[in-house]
């Protein structure tokens, strides 16, 4: 098992970056998802050697790479696989006796999303399609890698953006009214823009076998059923808009939860300000009842480190203690010879 930490500026590998330590995070539920601290000696940030040639002369001189904390960016791997592409957002240096270091705290490059502003009031059309304008977002800061699932959703009105309104809280807000995951960016660097939709099939799968190495138990996380609604009334609040409304009631006799078992009713509004269409208003609606309808249960377990874990990836654990089809919220890796990676994973357990 060896980490390599290769350097890339301008998407082209210069060098390998020699580092003390690293801690690798990501969560699915954080705006910038993949984040990473590394701790790197200050005398270690020049590698490599190229051959430069000497003016008016046959002569060649070396000359060292140093590593540009502005513009380069750092590709963690695991032996041939990738754990993630970051850029520096905080250096700070730490000195002793013996040794100076740098502690770098790094991020994906929604970052760089996160740093940006509207520099004027933005105006949209009416019809515009949300990822068309999304898109222009992205290009307009250097971003033209992007993998999505397409849309044909339109701005139903003109719309009009602040001034120094944040870029990245913008297109989030936009990919949530037409029910898209988050904004996400791959462990190589690629945007992807997601529709929210349940995985059935596993993408990872952990057993009772040793090469796994499960050492946690769940922790059972107890929700107040009394406080869950059984009436969503969605709307539209906007007079530029056309009137939307959406009612949902749970009113199935059987369950515990609902209008006629309970004999009153327990409402929960939801009060838009913009959304692409009555049907993702049902969609957005339908989404927030199943969230309620169904009791969590959160597990924490430990396994070897592996590669390709994403956004709310589809996991399958099959052990004594613990059995089922989860989806991972979070994860961590130190990297070093542990071999530890910490995952925390949800599953509905109840369906009410």
């Amino acid at each position: 098992m060896i980490f390599k930490y290769e350097v890339l500026r301008t998407r082209v590998p210069i060098g390998t970056l020699f580092v003390e330590s690293c801690n690798i995070k990501f969560d699915s539920t954080a705006n910038i998802k993949r984040a990473a601290q590394l701790v790197v000696n200050s005398n270690k940030l020049k590698f490599n050697t190229e051959y430069v040639k000497v003016s008016n002369s046959r002569r060649y001189t070396k000359k060292e790479i140093e590593f540009d904390r502005i513009k380069d960016r750092i590709r963690v791997y695991l032996d041939d696989k990738c754990l993630g592409t970051f850029m520096v957002c905080s250096s700070p240096l730490s000195t002793s006796d013996k040794t100076d270091n740098y502690e770098f705290e790094v991020y994906d490059e929604s970052f760089i999303i996160d740093q940006s502003g509207l520099e004027s009031r933005l105006f949209v059309a009416a019809g515009t399609k949300y990822l068309d304008f999304i898109f222009e977002r992205l290009a307009s800061l250097g971003f033209e890698n992007i993998e999505n699932d397409n849309t044909d959703a339109t701005f139903l009105v003109d719309r009009e953006f602040e001034f120094g309104k944040n870029v990245l809280e913008l297109i989030n807000e936009l990919l949530k009214e037409i029910n898209y995951y988050s904004i996400y960016f791959d462990e190589f660097g690629t945007i992807h823009l997601t529709k929210i939709r349940e995985s059935l099939t596993a993408k990872h799968k952990y057993a009772d076998d040793p090469k796994f190495s499960i050492i946690s138990q769940p922790v059972l996380v107890d929700l107040d059923i009394h406080k869950i609604p059984n009436i969503f009334i969605g709307k539209v609040s906007n007079p530029d808009y056309p009137e939307m409304f959406y009612r949902k009631v749970n009113d199935d006799p059987t369950n515990i939860l609902s209008t006629k078992y309970r004999g009153y009713p327990v409402i929960k509004t939801f009060s838009l300000d913009n959304i692409a269409s009555q049907q993702e208003l049902e969609n957005y609606i339908d989404i927030e009842y199943l969230k309620c309808q169904q009791v969590l249960e959160r597990v924490e377990i430990s396994t070897a480190i592996e590669t390709n874990h994403g956004l709310l990836d589809t996991v399958q654990i099959d052990t004594e203690d613990v059995k089922g089809l989860y989806k991972e919220i979070s994860w961590e890796i130190e990297c070093s010879t542990a071999n530890n990676m910490r995952h925390s994973l949800e599953r509905n357990v109840i369906d009410l």
